[in-house]
């Protein structure tokens, strides 16, 4: 916020846990409309988790065409490809995220590039019909 005055800073989840900036725009427990709106309203989204199963939030952002700066952890990396489709960020060094951030909003075509290519990823790889016609296909194989 101090080297970038003028950005908005947004974010959603199930409660505040711990203090928050004044400048911070927190929505609790928005419903699927908000959390579209809150997506497709922001240009990068930050997912800085250190472990989690398969984090979709990550997802929804992507198909909302927003840029992803997160920690390359879990299953992150299997639908993220850094500087492709997202920025990826060692979880180690928190550092790296605010890096990402600093190198989307220095350089809007490849926020731009990135925003459209993790919208492609999404559209490609999580496609509803073509991932149950292959678990059709893998059960009636198994027989």
């Amino acid at each position: 916020k101090k080297k970038y005055p003028d950005i908005r800073v947004k974010g959603f989840g199930m409660n505040i846990y711990n203090s928050i900036p004044e400048y911070f725009e927190f929505t609790k427990n928005p419903d699927d409309e908000k959390l579209r709106e809150l997506y497709s309203s922001s240009d990068i989204y930050i997912y800085p988790t250190l472990f989690e199963g398969c984090p979709t939030t990550p997802l929804e952002a992507m198909a909302c065409k927003c840029a992803v700066v997160a920690n390359a952890a879990a299953e992150i990396p299997y639908y993220l490809t850094n500087k492709v489709s997202g920025l990826l960020a060692d979880p180690l060094k928190p550092e790296q995220l605010f890096e990402g951030v600093e190198y989307l909003l220095n350089n809007p075509e490849e926020l731009k590039r990135i925003s459209l290519n993790g919208y492609e990823i999404v559209l490609k790889m999580f496609r509803w019909d073509e991932r149950v016609n292959e678990l059709l296909e893998f059960i009636n194989n198994t027989n």
